[in-house]
């Protein structure tokens, strides 16, 4: 058994719980600095203006990047009163100009250094970008060196951790090639392949989509998250295809198989099959019953997949009140409707996930709207949903295509952030809607991994109250185009104290705290403490020499063959040396660990870990 201590740090929020408010979202983007509009590259390919919240320099307030498409990228520093600074050129990022056409953005700890890194997709001309953060507000372009060198027609990309080795994984969802709209050529279109990045541990990636039956030459890929759909401890991956209801490849969902290292494609079994123009993906309980819905976005009409809890999905979208219209009347002709970025989120804190949308026509033509706006839909509680977007100002007609939700003011309520996408300068800006119609009480939780990647991508927070549970998942990319922010929120009505909150990290620990106060910001902390050793199916178990030096020989006896795991970890519990797992034969094994010259003197904790067994013990370093 495992035996698991938390520790945590709390800050609280400036605001009061009982702040009434008295008008909806208002858009504060020109009052706070912000000013960007992303530039249609093509109409063929109009998937630009991306956005991601994250806190790029750890000051605990969410700064902004935004993707230019044909113009230039923005990095936005918040001041920490609201306002933000541009800090593009200060920054690094002066190299993404108007030559290159970039797409989308995301942002995790590669290197687990405590900092965010930053991955921006792009179109064919141009490989990806990767970003490290050198941790003094910069970033340095480490592409190439990293093996980020693929080219294709890019959009959204996700990170998420699906070996559970304590590095972030890349997901990339590539699109067609030499895709025309005049004349339209007959499906199937030839898409590029999608790429699966696996971090190496030193800063460099390796490409296996093929290795694991990724790769389809007509997959059309928009979007893509890592989510434990099934809910077994592992980060699956879910794909929304381009051209399903012709004949391209229909929205793909791929079983993680770990520790098998491969992922089954359950995308017919699971009824995830779905044939459209898939967009973005929401990640959301919506009907609070323990395991994770996704809401696709389409052309016509979006879909919301239901989890059924036994491994298969229903589309409910239709019975549940989100059956917008499909089509929209623009002068004179008939379009059908086009949505993309979209999330679950609490927007007025009464407990139930509700769901935006942004949307925009393909069609645009300057300097005219789109005429598709935006749409805010209310959870009434009962599994329906309500259209309040008149209501609450967010049904904006400008044409977008990412969105991003964060606490950009830590007033502890969510706003929005809509990027404007338009093929000339200067018909719109960026969107900030900052939440002014939020009233009841909320928490929001920062995870801080060791032993899982530093941000805690793909762990599971959940918090108790009065009999109900609501569960969140850490994200590493989602909506399109883009990344919501990381910090889990939750908005909590009336209550005033949790009776527990629960994270259940990607490393499999789960930690926990009782009688949680609410209207406060989180850090919560992975830190393992191991009280008892699980050793059946092996013996002898070693370790020479202690105190060591440059290296370690660890001898012990199997009783039967066994895939193992070795890992050394410091005193907080990262993993500083970790091995992929390995099959052993029965019998004994003697095993050198010789790549230990860089560790600083101190204690330490050798794990063996297997299927039936986990052996620690501890070692110090001269």
């Amino acid at each position: 058994m495992r035996v698991l201590l938390l520790s945590i740090s709390v800050s609280f929020s400036l605001l009061l719980a009982n702040k009434v408010f008295s008008q909806p979202f208002n858009d504060v983007a020109g009052d706070a600095g912000l000013n960007h509009c992303a530039l249609l590259v093509s109409k063929v390919y109009p998937t630009q203006g991306g956005a991601a919240f994250f806190d790029y320099n750890n000051d605990s307030h969410l700064d902004i990047y935004l993707t230019g498409g044909k113009s230039i990228d923005k990095l936005y520093k918040s001041n920490g009163d609201g306002t933000f600074t541009d800090k593009t050129v200060e920054a690094g990022f002066s190299g993404l100009d108007t030559s290159i056409y970039t797409m989308g953005v995301v942002t995790g700890d590669i290197d687990n250094d405590g900092d965010r890194d930053v991955f921006i997709t792009t179109d064919r001309r141009f490989h990806n970008y990767l970003f490290l953060n050198n941790g003094n507000g910069t970033f340095t372009d480490i592409s190439d060196a990293a093996g980020i060198v693929d080219t294709a027609e890019s959009a959204s990309a996700a990170f998420g951790d699906y070996n559970k080795d304590g590095y972030l994984d890349i997901f990339v969802s590539n699109w067609c090639e030499d895709f025309v709209l005049d004349p339209i050529p007959i499906p199937p279109y030839p898409s590029y392949p999608n790429l699966f990045y696996i971090n190496n541990g030193d800063n460099t990636f390796t490409n296996k989509a093929t290795e694991f039956g990724m790769v389809n030459p007509i997959s059309a890929s928009l979007g893509v998250v890592f989510s434990d759909y099934d809910m077994d401890g592992d980060a699956d991956i879910l794909v929304a295809n381009d051209f399903g209801q012709h004949d391209n490849e229909e929205n793909e969902l791929f079983q993680n198989q770990y520790p098998v290292d491969t992922f089954l494609n359950v995308s017919d079994p699971a009824n995830f099959n779905y044939g459209m123009n898939g967009m973005g993906m929401a990640v959301g309980d919506y009907d609070e019953d323990g395991d994770f819905d996704y809401y696709i976005t389409n052309m016509k009409r979006n879909v919301l997949m239901r989890n059924n809890g036994d491994g298969s999905f229903t589309n409910v979208a239709d019975s549940i009140g989100l059956d917008r219209d499909w089509a929209q009347v623009t002068g004179g002709t008939v379009r059908p409707k086009t949505s993309w970025g979209t999330a679950f989120l609490d927007y007025d804190h009464d407990t139930y996930l509700d769901l935006y949308e942004v949307n925009g026509d393909l069609n645009y033509a300057p300097p005219y709207p789109s005429l598709d706006s935006n749409m805010l839909y209310h959870n009434n509680g009962d599994g329906t949903f309500s259209n309040v977007t008149e209501i609450m100002g967010v049904g904006d007609p400008w044409m977008s295509r990412g969105f991003a939700a964060g606490d950009y003011d830590n007033d502890g309520d969510l706003d929005f952030l809509v990027p404007i996408l338009d093929s000339i300068i200067g018909i719109h800006n960026v969107i900030l809607y900052n939440n002014e119609t939020a009233s009841g009480n909320w928490l929001k939780v920062n995870t801080i991994g060791t032993i899982s990647n530093r941000d805690g991508y793909g762990a599971i927070v959940t918090a108790v109250v009065d009999g109900r549970r609501f569960i969140r998942e850490v994200d590493g990319g989602s909506s399109f185009v883009s990344q919501n922010s990381s910090i889990v929120h939750f908005g909590l009505g009336n209550y005033t104290t949790l009776d527990s909150l629960i994270v259940r990290w990607p490393s499999g620990y789960v930690n926990s705290m009782t009688n949680v106060n609410v209207n406060q910001s989180i850090d919560f902390t992975e830190q393992v403490i191991i009280t008892s050793t699980k050793t059946e199916g092996l013996t002898n178990f070693s370790i020479s020499p202690n105190p060591f030096e440059d290296e370690l020989t660890v001898s012990f006896l199997l009783m039967k063959d066994e895939k193992l795991s070795i890992s050394l970890m410091d005193v907080t519990g990262r993993k500083v040396i970790l091995s992929s797992e390995q099959p052993y034969k029965k019998g004994k094994q003697t095993i050198t660990l010789n790549n230990l010259p860089t560790l600083s003197s101190g204690v330490y904790m050798l794990s063996i870990d297997g299927m039936d067994m986990r052996v620690s013990r501890k070692v110090v370093r001269e």
